[in-house]
């Protein structure tokens, strides 16, 4: 950047005039050519701004209702939305986005993950929900809260839903989602334990698991209910020639 004498109308000016910047030093007024900067968009940055731009849209759905309330432990130096976008740094180290690798949180409570994710067919779109379901036998206290989050990703927005632990279930109703496409709904479970004295302080929280919804059944049909294809299958093996079928098949 040069010094040049400038008419005193613009003497002790910073700032931009057309392609000139003006620059104070020292007293003086300085003047140069105003920087070109261009919006490279290489094919690496428009696959980075992608993945940001998702995980920020789904830190912003769930941040009042998921992260503020429950995250632990409770970010010091940054908010929980960026804390969440921390956690999914990896997405950035892989160059891609995958919904059933996105993380909720990461802590060190117990989660047994998501055994069945049934779709509801209630017969009207208002009455429909999704029965996200966990083992409740190998671990963690029935006391703890269990949150369900679905997220409809065609629709951009998603439900929160909560129990304790120790129901095993929870029907999640889709209100203003249904009707869905269920192969655009995701489905995650995460566990929260308030502080307990001699445990943590803060309270834990645990790792996220992930589901997509596994079966469509109709109101009122069991949760053991199976597919027309495994009812099939089941028949074919109970009239092999060579074996007898001694056992049912039985699904959790």
């Amino acid at each position: 950047m040069a010094e040049f004498e400038l008419n005193p109308l613009v003497e002790g000016i910073s700032g931009s005039i057309g392609h000139v910047v003006l620059k104070q030093k020292n007293g003086k007024t300085f003047a140069g050519k105003k920087p070109h900067i261009t919006d490279q968009k290489t094919p690496e940055q428009l696959i980075i701004r992608d993945i940001f731009s998702k995980l920020s849209h789904f830190a912003q759905l769930i941040n009042n209702s998921v992260l503020t309330p429950y995250m632990r432990p409770k970010p010091k130096k940054m908010t929980h939305y960026n804390k969440f976008i921390k956690n999914n740094s990896h997405m950035f180290k892989a160059k891609e986005f995958k919904y059933q690798n996105l993380t909720i949180f990461n802590g060190p409570l117990f989660n047994p993950g998501l055994y069945k994710a049934d779709l509801i067919d209630a017969g009207d779109p208002q009455i429909e929900s999704i029965d996200a379901m966990w083992d409740t036998f190998h671990g963690g206290d029935p006391k703890d809260t269990a949150i369900v989050i679905l997220y409809d990703e065609s629709r951009l927005t998603g439900v929160v839903s909560s129990c304790p632990r120790g129901n095993g279930h929870l029907l999640v109703y889709l209100g203003m989602l249904a009707p869905i496409d269920p192969s655009k709904v995701h489905v995650y479970l995460v566990f929260f334990q308030p502080a307990i004295k001699g445990i943590s302080k803060s309270g834990m929280v645990s790792g996220t698991a992930y589901s997509e919804v596994t079966f469509v059944r109709k109101k009122g049909e069991d949760e053991s209910s199976t597919s027309e294809d495994e009812q099939q299958e089941e028949k074919d093996e109970s009239q092999a020639p060579t074996e007898t079928n001694t056992s049912s098949k039985s699904r959790r």
